[in-house]
């Protein structure tokens, strides 16, 4: 991109969510983005991943996000 003097901005999407997480990806994409950027979430990033994961289940339980980004953990 910087060959064709395109400045790109990279939008901050967090969502812990996975179906919000692809909608808000395919929205990226569609508004024709050049990149899709995932965000993990702070507990994923310091390697706790039990509180990752319970997170993840309260946001899925409660259909409202928990955590600041997407989780990186294995759904029991």
């Amino acid at each position: 991109m910087k060959e064709d003097g395109r400045t790109v901005l990279r939008p901050n999407a967090r969502t812990p969510i996975l179906e919000d997480e692809i909608k808000l990806c395919k929205t990226i994409y569609e508004s024709g983005m050049p990149l899709i950027p995932i965000t993990a979430g702070t507990y994923t990033r310091q390697l706790q991943f039990e509180k990752a994961r319970a997170g993840l289940e309260g946001s899925e339980r409660t259909g409202r996000p928990m955590l600041n980004g997407y989780p990186r953990v294995k759904k029991r």
